[in-house]
């Protein structure tokens, strides 16, 4: 935590930020339809936009590990 007081049970290599996101805030959908379910799914032409870019999301934050961020902010301080 901010202040710390949060101690990891298991090594910084196996916590992905997509993962440690989902806990947090739930879903990382970027619209309700994809996460809730679509009124409309056999006529929403936009819904297979949506769930292309809710799998990149995902990609995105579950390919970052806490051992990652850890190594990125070190190389930044240098």
């Amino acid at each position: 935590g901010k202040g710390g007081g949060y101690r990891l049970n298991r090594p910084a290599e196996d916590y992905t930020v997509g993962s440690i996101l989902k806990l947090t805030e739930g879903n990382l959908s970027p619209v309700s339809c994809t996460s809730q379910g679509c009124s409309r799914p056999t006529c929403c032409k936009a819904m297979p936009m949506w769930e292309r870019l809710e799998k990149m999301i995902d990609d995105f934050f579950e390919g970052i590990t806490l051992a990652d961020l850890l190594k990125e902010s070190q190389t930044q301080r240098v």
